[in-house]
């Protein structure tokens, strides 16, 4: 948790389509060497104002949606879409240097139609660095496949090494991880890389609904098998605020109270970094201010009112309003700034329908945050068994602070309670709204 030096709020999005994926090996590392060597601070041809370096780069973006669009228009048209796994590429592969690329989800190539620059060769060949031994004739009409991410992800990993060798380059993120589509294309893309290219994170994103975050723990442990002794990265996930049952919406209490269950169920889980998407939404003017609400995954909101001219014409926001979410991740990001490295594991207490997660702070103490995870059962009662030498008095914390809508400044007292302990053991009332329970006599008071 650190100060990245955000000085501004700006989004600009520039649609790109193609109907082939790989692209001239040499041009493309050219490019990454000098956009990698324009942000990694060593002095040497950086960008003007640069704040901070960049120290991991990520290829590319959410590849196996694109694949798997290509596999279901193909299956549309009637034609078969079974592939043997091609021998890996010995050569190398891509990287997403900056952009977010989404604009592919909506433009899977066209049927039949190869590559100009690359043509197909026999049994679905593709042109230098892939070697694609095809199930069938029809395999030429598959867009980004397993090896051909492979090849690109080695050759990115290449050309960002050679600009910067202390750089982390890491896949692509996976978004259907929930699905075997998803464990089975990081699997083929991995057994297609030579040895020395396996990454050592697994990259996954995960979309929620209002009780979805059992998908995230599925996610993560499907990475997992997928890439057996990877670190878990989770670099996108959120659920939309707005009115309960709009659009799978969970309202502001609800995406509050989804921000603590993730990030803590996710530690728990295993994953190493979670990133919630996102900070908040570019500066669009809205003609009904309650539709920001209702659209909105971001922690912050900004008005119409706080729209101003960035000094390179677009436009920025110069004010943010922060969401009860906001708050919430605040507070979660103080704890874990409290809590050791590898602090945050299950208890033995917890169950399926109600978890139990256990914090193992830098001080020496422990604490819990505890929620209800049975959509059926809003209440449950918790019998919590204490840390024998922490028997002392203590209090639950929720992480979700009072009210229903946007608040000028984030919120730092949240509602507090002391709990009775009765010999080691102490009784409370766990909700959808993760708690955080502690000893009152804690030096963090």
């Amino acid at each position: 948790i650190r100060d990245i030096g955000v000085t501004g709020v700006q989004t600009c999005a520039l649609p790109i389509f193609t109907d082939e994926y790989l692209p001239s090996k040499l041009e493309y590392q050219a490019y990454v060497r000098k956009v990698v060597e324009r942000y990694d601070g060593d002095g040497i041809d950086d960008a003007d104002g640069l704040l901070r370096p960049i120290f991991a780069w990520e290829v590319d973006n959410e590849p196996d949606l694109h694949y798997k669009a290509s596999k279901k228009n193909a299956q549309k048209s009637g034609q078969s879409t079974e592939r043997k796994t091609g021998k890996a590429a010995q050569s190398s592969s891509s990287q997403r240097s900056g952009q977010r690329g989404k604009a592919g989800k909506r433009n899977p190539p066209p049927r039949g139609k190869a590559s100009t620059r690359y043509p197909r060769g026999p049994k679905g060949a593709a042109g230098p660095g892939s070697q694609r031994n095809s199930a069938d004739e029809n395999a030429e009409d598959l867009f980004q496949t397993p090896e051909e991410y492979a090849s690109v992800f080695e050759w990115t990993k290449e050309a960002v090494h050679h600009a910067d060798a202390k750089a982390k380059v890491i896949p692509a993120g996976i978004i259907s991880m929930t699905e075997t589509l998803g464990q089975t294309y990081l699997s083929d893309v991995v057994s297609n890389l030579a040895p020395h290219m396996r990454p050592d994170v697994a990259n996954i994103h995960v979309y929620l609904e209002r009780y979805g975050e059992n998908q995230l723990y599925t996610a993560i442990e499907n990475a997992q098998t997928a890439l057996p002794g990877a670190r878990i990265w989770v670099t996108e996930t959120s659920a939309p605020s707005g009115a309960v049952g709009s659009d799978h919406a969970v309202g502001q209490r609800g995406q509050a109270a989804l921000v603590a269950r993730v990030i803590f169920g996710a530690l728990a889980s295993g994953a190493d970094l979670v990133l919630w998407h996102s900070l908040a939404d570019p500066p669009i003017v809205y003609d009904d201010e309650n539709n920001v609400m209702a659209e909105s995954n971001s922690l912050y909101v900004g008005r119409d009112t706080d729209i101003i001219k960035g000094p390179n014409g677009y436009n920025v926001f110069d004010n943010l309003h922060p969401k009860l979410s906001a708050s919430t991740f605040a507070k979660v990001a103080s704890i874990l700034q409290e809590t050791e490295e590898d602090g945050v594991t299950f208890s033995s207490q917890s169950t399926k329908t109600l978890r139990v997660v256990q914090l193992q702070f830098l001080d020496g103490s422990v604490g819990f945050i505890a929620w209800s995870n049975d959509p059926s059962r809003q209440q449950q009662t918790l019998s919590l068994e204490l840390p024998a030498k922490h028997q002392s008095a203590w209090e639950s914390i929720s992480l979700v602070a009072d009210g229903e809508d946007l608040t000028d400044k984030l919120v730092t007292t949240l509602p507090s309670k002391k709990l009775k302990n009765k010999g080691g053991v102490v009784n409370l009332r766990v909700t959808r709204e993760p708690l955080l329970i502690r000893p009152k006599t804690s030096s963090r008071d």
